[in-house]
């Protein structure tokens, strides 16, 4: 096994775990999905075609559809892998504090929710354009249940700070929503702005919307 395909199949463990047992069917499988990454992000859901999936992880037509019944329970495949990530990683959601201590354990945190979004956003655009098309009920309810956990933890959070004149619940669904759109945006290229200054903007405007209206000093950073 190549590192790249060890690398993949650590990726996609969960699915594969789903899928299948047989060590040369977790290659395959790992490679269709790798090649899934890329069709979508090269034509999106609409245009996404099966063959070309198959033809990019250099196996055949019939192989693909041994796996998934269409390009619909692939799609779902990938955002049930994705979603066992996100939930990983908001369990490690740290409390909400104010000043220079706060705001850089919290923007460690949401740096690390920003590059998970990143690296999916064409995955999770694919999804929200089968959502639109209302192509399989599973993707909706997938997506509604784990959209569902992160703003009840987000919430949760914005309680616990004891944050005046702000709706925890509301709070949280507009700060996840302007995580996903804003990542979804950098990565078409429609928002541009680097990585620092998205992570940035994003902690200062929890922070404020949490702790009230006087901006937060920044630890500094040191030169390197």
């Amino acid at each position: 096994m190549s590192q790249d395909e060890g690398g993949s199949t650590e990726r996609w463990r969960r699915v594969l775990d789903a899928r299948t047992s047989r060590e040369r069917g977790r290659r395959t499988l790992a490679r269709l999905l790798d090649a899934a990454v890329a069709e979508f992000s090269a034509y999106s859901y609409h245009g996404a075609r099966v063959a070309r999936v198959a033809k990019r992880a250099r196996t055949s037509h019939g192989t693909f559809y041994v796996y998934f019944d269409g390009k619909d329970d692939l799609l779902v495949a990938m955002q049930e892998e994705i979603i066992a990530e996100m939930d990983d990683l908001l369990g490690k959601m740290p409390e909400f504090h104010p000043g220079p201590a706060g705001f850089a354990t919290l923007r460690a945190w949401i740096s690390d929710v920003c590059d998970l979004f990143l690296e999916h956003s064409a995955i999770h655009a694919a999804l929200f354009d089968a959502l639109v098309e209302d192509s399989d009920p599973r993707i909706s309810k997938l997506g509604l249940r784990a959209q569902r956990r992160w703003t009840t933890a987000l919430a949760d959070r914005i309680r616990a700070a004891d944050a005046r004149d702000i709706d925890p619940y509301l709070a949280a669904v507009c700060i996840y929503n302007l995580i996903d759109r804003s990542t979804r945006s950098m990565n078409r290229g429609q928002l541009v702005v680097s990585f620092d200054e998205l992570v940035d903007g994003l902690t200062e405007l929890v922070q404020r919307s949490v702790f009230g209206s006087d901006k937060p000093k920044r630890p500094r950073r040191r030169a390197t």
